[in-house]
């Protein structure tokens, strides 16, 4: 009977004693971790600044198009004119002043929200992964082309607008340029990973 009554706390001082010098091991290998972590020379960076001709990407040129051929742009759609009224290019349409800044508004909330989770699908999907700063040039890029890309689709859509169907056409529209955005980073990433020039 004393037997039983002695082995017990003597089993588990044992599995304390154990449990303790794994858990002194554990610190000890955690002290090292952190003095390596202080002996190790630090860098403060106040403000991060990317300078594309610093960085050490190849091949970091070309436009990325989305829908237009690189011939045509700002050119071509700069101006236009309905009836004997000549209509600037950014300054709305004769179907609505406010149709063009509302598709512009649209395209601008999809290109900082989702055309980043977009371009990281297709990055995965075409297995091509690109760095932040890489995707930041491609977006700028896209956002650069926007205008001259809805007032193309407003002057070919010109025709079919009117006051039941404006809400209908400006929808469509935006569509059409989210297409075309996911289209255009589709193929420069293709392009991008064959090897190819993206121009």
């Amino acid at each position: 009977m004393y037997p039983h009554y002695y082995q017990q706390p003597y089993n588990l001082n044992q599995w304390q004693n154990r449990r303790i010098a794994e858990l002194e091991k554990k610190v000890a290998r955690l002290q090292e971790d952190i003095e390596a972590l202080h002996n190790e020379p630090r860098m403060n960076v106040e403000k991060m600044e990317y300078k594309f001709d610093q960085l050490k990407i190849e091949k970091l040129d070309g436009t990325l198009n989305i829908g237009l051929s690189p011939g045509m742009g700002k050119e071509v759609l700069d101006e236009f004119s309905v009836g004997n009224q000549s209509i600037q290019a950014g300054a709305g349409t004769a179907q609505s002043p406010d149709m063009a800044e509302n598709i512009r508004r649209e395209i601008a909330l999809y290109l900082e929200g989702n055309a980043r989770n977009d371009l990281l699908r297709i990055e995965e999907a075409q297995q091509h992964p690109l760095d932040d700063p890489y995707r930041r040039f491609i977006l700028d890029d896209i956002r650069k082309q926007i205008n001259s890309r809805i007032q193309h689709y407003l002057k070919e859509m010109k025709p079919q607008v009117s006051e039941t169907n404006r809400a209908e056409v400006e929808a469509g529209i935006i569509d059409r340029i989210r297409l075309d955005i996911r289209k255009g980073m589709e193929n420069f990433l293709q392009t991008l990973k064959n090897g190819g020039d993206t121009k």
